[in-house]
């Protein structure tokens, strides 16, 4: 009987063993005629639902598909923009300068000291803000010829600030830079 098939296609070689008793799961490797569980029935390709086609020229971005890739049309927009700086909040770093105290003959060496000093630390939040910058730069400057000025500037920054004028305003860093030379 080796080799004989029914109409269906199946094996009676196979059939005759699950007559025996045994279960068909455990025997045949095909499925059984006498399973309960109904076939699933093949779908024709005609009857499927047919594929989304792509129509050129649809909806969406001009010239068709998805997002456009690489920018806008023309050419993009130019190099990419600098990232802002963070304000460190941290010690500030190199040698601070020296007091100045008023003499006349160490001015210019005051001047290049603090701006060696401002430079290193120009990412800092305290030498970012005009405001805090010419408070900081007032620190530095002391002595009985210079004690008056330092004062005066003070009680200006003060003013300005309280009538209105924002911080960030590099006016008031300006005018207290070219009030001290």
């Amino acid at each position: 009987m080796k080799g004989h098939r029914t109409r269906q296609g199946r094996s009676t070689k196979w059939r005759a063993r699950t007559t025996a008793g045994t279960p068909p799961y455990l025997t045949s490797p095909r499925r059984s005629t006498q399973s309960k569980v109904p076939r699933r029935r093949r779908i024709s390709r005609r009857r499927r639902i047919p594929r989304r086609r792509r129509i050129p020229g649809g909806g969406g971005y001009p010239g068709g598909g998805g997002v456009p890739l690489g920018g806008p049309p023309g050419g993009g927009w130019g190099p990419l923009p600098m990232p802002m700086p963070q304000a460190h909040q941290g010690k500030l770093v190199g040698e601070p300068p020296t007091i100045y105290d008023g003499d006349r003959k160490r001015t210019t060496l005051f001047i290049n000291e603090w701006e060696l000093y401002w430079a290193v630390n120009n990412d800092n939040a305290l030498m970012i803000n005009p405001y805090q910058r010419a408070m900081f730069f007032l620190t530095y400057i002391k002595g009985a010829r210079v004690n008056e000025w330092v004062m005066a500037v003070n009680q200006w920054l003060a003013q300005q600030i309280q009538g209105g004028i924002n911080t960030a305003d590099e006016r008031l860093w300006n005018e207290v830079a070219s009030s001290f030379t």
